[in-house]
């Protein structure tokens, strides 16, 4: 493994640190673009209380069950249908979605890895920069 890594990254150390720092910069992106969806459940989702429908009668994974709640903008009625992996379908469960859209979540799905990777990032790299600043001055 490790001489795969070494093979990867080249021999020649200008070589090596470009393609870190082009992963780094890669990995910056990604993690920027995915917390956008973090992001916007934060500021504009709320979060209901969803009944079970229709619990489906199969006992194969996974279980397909459709659950219903109301939109607080639009007044209508939503579904969702949740495929459970583990465990059976429970009665009533907690669902954040974002009002008026299509968007929709068990309340429990929160990803916060990516968000945090990209604050981790920009933060060491405002500090790498700050540094780099004040030690050339």
């Amino acid at each position: 493994m490790n001489f795969l890594i070494r093979k990867w990254l080249g021999e020649d150390p200008e070589v090596t640190r470009f393609r870190v720092w082009m992963g780094i910069a890669v990995l910056w992106c990604l993690s920027g673009v995915m917390s956008c969806s973090e992001i916007k459940y934060v500021r504009q989702g709320e979060t209901a209380t969803a009944t079970l429908v229709n619990p489906s009668n199969e006992f194969t994974r996974p279980i397909r069950a459709t659950y219903r709640w109301k939109d607080s903008e639009t007044g209508e009625n939503r579904n969702k249908v949740l495929e459970i992996r583990q465990g059976f379908p429970q009665p009533q469960i907690e669902i954040q979605y974002i009002p008026g859209g299509l968007d929709s979540r068990p309340a429990s799905a929160a990803a916060w890895l990516m968000p945090g990777i990209f604050l981790g990032i920009t933060a060491l790299g405002s500090g790498w920069a700050v540094m780099t600043v004040k030690i050339y001055r």
